[in-house]
């Protein structure tokens, strides 16, 4: 007998579901309404909803709610510092089933191998992740013809295509929605989604680690605007995703602002699912994939078991699957290790300004925002004690030995440096530090680490986060990047730091498409 024909035989009371899910209260996406009823399941399907009384396995759902399986519409899985295989484990006991993945950090950093990578490494996880392929703004309105080739292949295949870009004026935003590009995950202000969405463009509600956007873009959600509006994150570094969650978080929040529970999730599956043409999941009917979620209640979500395609992956709060390891050859496992090689830095540091300047200009970041601003400080002030620290970023590869060196302002730190191989959106080492020698200190030891985040004084590494997989990745658990990631920010304060996340704000200073001043 084939699948369907099993199927059918279940759906018709002719046979036993393989699991029956019995009385439930399920969130019916298409009308709103929340149901005491039974779930039949047959296989990775969901056979039936309703009348249906036996079961190879029954179990008993009464006082839970049973929502799909939440679909996290946008995110760069490499900023969680995870493997797909780590992620997935850290995902799945917060009921996310379906991920979006823009690759363009890895790709930017080690090239197509390291797409090549992501998707076997994505194989046979109870979590799918689906890969956008991103590109930058301006090669599209400013019609680079190659660019512009690939769009037009894309559209002529039905792809989604996604932007990133921020602070752009109307013409430059319709002339990608021109090309063809659908969804926006860079909207700040209510009114800028709401002008977007008037082009035709989803947008995609973004609230991460370092991008949050929920209290503001909620604004914009009501009864006539919500279909067209999907949750993401975005990005979600592995304390977070401990500590407050992945998309449970995000419908938490939503819901404790004001939002009505059933648009939340319809927000977080029906809606993504069918922004991608995902018509297989987003909601729980005949035919559906058995990609579902039991919380104890649809205003705090507090997940208790997870099935993915009709298997139970997590039940009170852990992952009930065998251990989700790497399973790559180690010849692919070699092309993205070891990618970070320096050459002769300790002539390329030198940080003097031009003979007879009396003045330079310094990135002066915010806080903790991606955003930053161009200022100016007097060659004279160019020292800690004024909080103007060095920064330099080097080419990785070390085909080129390229230095760019500039100055930035608010970090904080008194001596010193701090050095990381994430850097958007190349991804190349970049270094923030006091003293020329602790730079190339903390630059060594990350190159020797294959990639990573350390912290140094000025002879001696305090702290450090091994990245060995592009310089982006470890294969270690959420726990323990996180417990790592907690001891390079500790020694950061160590030396004066005042930023919360400076690994994070110093990330975002090498993107040129967030405004004013990068390096």
């Amino acid at each position: 007998m084939n699948c369907l024909e099993n199927l059918m035989q279940v759906v018709l009371g002719q046979a036993p579901a393989d699991i029956l899910l019995r009385g439930a209260s399920v969130l019916n996406v298409f009308t709103g309404e929340v149901l005491r009823t039974n779930v039949a399941l047959v296989g990775e399907r969901i056979a039936g909803v309703g009348d249906y009384h036996e079961g190879h396995e029954v179990v008993d759902l009464t006082g839970r709610f049973l929502i799909p399986g939440l679909i996290d519409a946008y995110l760069h899985l490499e900023s969680s510092m995870m493997t797909p295989p780590a992620f997935a484990r850290a995902a799945l006991p917060h009921g996310t089933t379906t991920v979006i993945a823009d690759a363009q950090e890895i790709v930017n950093a080690i090239g197509l191998i390291g797409l090549e990578y992501m998707l076997e490494a994505g194989q046979s996880l109870p979590l799918d992740i689906y890969y956008l392929i991103s590109r930058d703004y301006p090669e599209i309105y400013q019609k680079n013809p190659a660019v512009l080739s690939k769009m037009v292949t894309a559209q002529e295949v039905s792809k989604r295509m996604d932007r990133e870009a921020s602070f752009l004026n109307e013409k430059y935003f319709q002339a990608l929605a021109a090309a063809g590009v659908r969804t926006d995950h860079e909207c700040t202000y209510p009114r800028e989604a709401e002008e977007k969405l008037e082009l035709g463009v989803h947008i995609l509600i973004r609230e991460g680690s370092s991008s949050k956007n929920l209290d503001q873009l909620l604004n914009m959600v009501n009864t006539t605007t919500y279909p067209f509006c999907s949750f993401c994150s975005d990005d979600r570094l592995p304390q977070d995703l401990i500590a407050e969650g992945e998309m449970d978080h995000i419908l938490r929040y939503a819901v404790a602002w004001g939002l009505d529970p059933v648009t939340a999730v319809r927000m977080a599956t029906l809606n993504p699912a069918r922004l991608y043409g995902l018509q297989d999941r987003g909601a729980i009917a005949p035919g559906y994939l058995a990609d579902l979620v039991v919380v104890d209640s649809i205003y705090a979500y507090r997940v208790q078991q997870v099935y993915k395609r009709g298997v139970k992956v997590v039940d009170k709060g852990k992952v009930t699957v065998p251990p989700i390891k790497d399973k790559l050859a180690s010849s692919l496992r070699a092309s993205v290790t070891r990618t970070v090689h320096l050459t002769g830095l300790d002539d390329k540091l030198n940080f003097t300004p031009p003979v007879g300047a009396e003045r330079a200009r310094v990135i002066d970041v915010l806080g903790d925002q991606l955003v930053t601003r161009m200022g100016w400080v007097s060659v004279g002030a160019i020292d800690p004690e004024y909080d103007v620290m060095k920064v330099a970023v080097i080419e990785r590869e070390g085909k080129r030995g390229s230095v760019g060196l500039g100055f930035v302002r608010g970090f904080g730190l008194k001596t010193g440096a701090l050095a990381s191989t994430v850097a958007h959106e190349d991804h190349n080492l970049i270094v923030v530090g006091a003293e020329k020698e602790a730079m190339l200190l903390a630059a060594e030891t990350v190159a020797q680490m294959g990639g990573g985040l350390a912290v140094v004084s000025a002879n001696k590494v305090l702290a450090t986060l091994p990245l060995p997989v592009a310089g982006l990745m470890s294969e270690e658990s959420a726990e323990k990047i996180a417990l790592k990631y907690a001891e390079v920010n500790a020694a950061a304060q160590g030396l004066g730091c005042t930023i919360y996340a400076p690994f994070m704000t110093m990330s975002f200073l090498t993107q040129p498409s967030i405004p004013a001043l990068k390096i």
